[in-house]
């Protein structure tokens, strides 16, 4: 696994790539959703609830951001999922909007 930090304009991107079974293009959506699981495990099992997506994009939303996923869905190559948050501005206090 690896993550890279970029900022620019008033926004942080956090980039975190794995190594895993990658997510197939027409579920990218879908794993962002509450109890969803893709079928796929190393030891033939499903493990987790299928709600780390779901809870990560609702914290990423409440804070002005938003979340995505770059995948093949080849086994192997992984997937990228890329945070983009707004930064507080220079000065913000305590209890502003940010």
């Amino acid at each position: 696994m690896s993550a890279v930090e970029e900022q620019e304009e008033g926004m942080v991107r956090l980039k975190v790539t794995d190594r895993g079974w990658g997510v197939p293009p027409e579920k990218h959506e879908a794993i962002f959703e509450r109890f969803v699981r893709l079928e796929r495990d190393l030891h033939g099992t499903n493990r987790g609830s299928g709600l780390g997506l779901a809870i990560t994009r609702q914290l990423v939303e409440a804070m002005q951001g938003t979340i995505t996923v770059e995948s093949s869905g080849i086994s192997g190559e992984g997937s990228t999922f890329t945070f983009t948050l707004p930064v507080a501005p220079p000065g913000a206090s305590e209890g502003s909007e940010y």
